[in-house]
């Protein structure tokens, strides 16, 4: 099995996202760190710890190759400061 860089883990896990996950997002989801296997395309999503999910997908596939962001903002966790948002689940609320 190669070995894949950081930029490509990083550019397979937001393929992933915009394609297939956000869709299927809600905007109860804002806010959750969902993190994705970029080999398989699993993913699990779990409030606000960014542990566990990947623990979970370890489970199923030891050697998965792991990619966390938070649903809506640019970045997982942040250093002072505010949260930036990233985008909005608009195409889902409600008219």
């Amino acid at each position: 099995m190669p070995v894949l860089t950081n930029e490509t883990v990083s550019q397979r896990g937001e393929e992933i996202y915009h394609s297939q996950i956000l869709p299927l997002l809600e905007t109860k989801h804002q806010g959750q760190v969902i993190v994705i296997d970029v080999q398989t395309g699993d993913f699990v999503f779990q409030g606000a710890d960014v542990l566990e999910p990947g623990r979970i997908l370890r489970q199923k596939n030891p050697q998965a190759v792991l990619y966390a962001r938070r649903v809506g903002f640019a970045t997982v966790t942040k250093m002072g400061g505010s949260w930036n948002r990233y985008e909005t689940l608009s195409h889902n609320t409600p008219k």
